[in-house]
């Protein structure tokens, strides 16, 4: 629990500063600057995230807490052990591919999760009008790509 003196900040971040107005005010914005939104936001800002050449590596969903706080662990319906709901884009990026198939893979996939995936059927009622969607992207040159 931050301090009581603590003011928490909504803040995008410089990269996303060309993010569509309505998209920037529909953002949870956590205390650490990640975004997640409304499942029709989500994938708007997917869309837009690959016109801008980023790569979507996944994404998962969020129950918001406020004040920039956020659990991934979802409580169930069925009072059974709570879920974490999201999706990574495979395969993975490699060396050789070129970077745009991957955009457009990442953006297929995210469309996909986010159109089929219904963790809101999943979820305890109370939380369902809470739950957000958090996407994880990266430009090329950061991309967490590694050789073993």
């Amino acid at each position: 629990m931050p301090p009581a003196h603590f003011v928490y900040a909504r803040r995008i971040e410089p990269e996303l500063s060309g993010l569509p107005e309505e998209l920037q005010n529909s953002a949870y914005v956590a205390a650490n600057g990640e975004l997640a939104w409304p499942r029709e936001d989500a994938k708007a800002a997917a869309r837009w995230l690959a016109s801008q050449g980023y790569g979507i590596l996944g994404g998962e969903v969020w129950e918001i807490l406020g004040n920039g706080r956020w659990q991934g662990m979802i409580r169930s319906l069925r009072g059974s052990i709570p879920f974490v709901w999201g999706w990574e884009t495979k395969p993975s990026w490699e060396e050789g591919e070129p970077w745009s198939t991957y955009v457009k893979r990442g953006l297929d996939q995210a469309i996909d999760a986010l159109e089929r995936g219904l963790p809101e059927s999943e979820a305890a009622i109370d939380i369902v009008p809470r739950l957000r969607y958090n996407l994880t992207y990266s430009p090329q040159n950061e991309f967490p790509h590694r050789k073993g």
